[in-house]
């Protein structure tokens, strides 16, 4: 299956900040510019999305404001530049303003997050996660072949806020029930394939799947 762009591993990888959606961009490179050298120390706020039992995310709130959406299509242009130290974007769950996910890399994503907070007080939410959408999309680049032998993985995809992965898996051994708590021989088995694949640090949560391999 070739990687077209915008898709990946058969999964259909939206660009910008949509609210209920998986964030995530197809842009790649490697940090660069000025101020990255200086900056010493950031502040690391508590993430302002919520998520709900099974880990996920909940928009409570109305439509953003247009100040908080504008900080949010700002932040995403700092994830489209720099993917290799961004995981992604997601507004906050009541609407006030959005989540940039990134690394623990001192480098230009972070100095220009670091800035916006500055001018957008109270608006923009820094949330450090261990993997960056570089690494995510390298992780599923290991996992895609699992889909061709492993009938139980119909989807995947990058998850900002958790810097990992979510699967979706259709139950052969266990129920839907399982997989939703993440737990059960399916999720087991499975669990297992992508450890051997790409190594057991990446987070991985697991969903229903429905048989498209989309994941919106």
């Amino acid at each position: 299956m070739e990687r077209r762009r915008g898709s990946v591993a058969g999964v259909w990888v939206r660009t910008g900040v949509v609210m209920g959606a998986v964030l995530a961009v197809s842009a790649c490179g490697h940090p660069s510019g000025p101020g990255a050298a200086a900056l010493t120390s950031v502040p690391v706020t508590t993430s302002c999305l919520d998520v709900d039992g099974h880990g996920r995310p909940v928009w409570a709130g109305g439509p953003p404001g247009t100040g908080a959406a504008g900080v949010a299509n700002a932040l995403q242009e700092v994830g489209n530049a720099y993917p290799h130290e961004v995981a992604g974007v997601a507004l906050c769950s009541d609407g006030s303003g959005a989540d940039i996910y990134l690394t623990a890399e001192r480098g230009a994503a972070r100095a220009k997050a670091v800035e916006l907070a500055g001018r957008h007080p109270g608006t923009v939410h820094l949330v450090e996660v261990p993997y960056s959408l570089a690494d995510q999309l390298s992780a599923m680049d290991a996992i895609r072949p699992l889909m061709d032998a492993e009938p139980r993985i119909t989807g995947l995809g990058p998850e900002p806020w958790t810097g990992g992965l979510v699967i979706r898996v259709v139950p052969v051994s266990g129920t839907f029930e399982d997989i939703a708590a993440q737990r059960g021989p399916d999720v087991a088995d499975v669990r297992a394939r992508i450890v051997a694949a790409i190594g057991p640090g990446l987070p991985v949560r697991f969903e229903r799947g429905d048989g498209s391999g989309v994941l919106l």
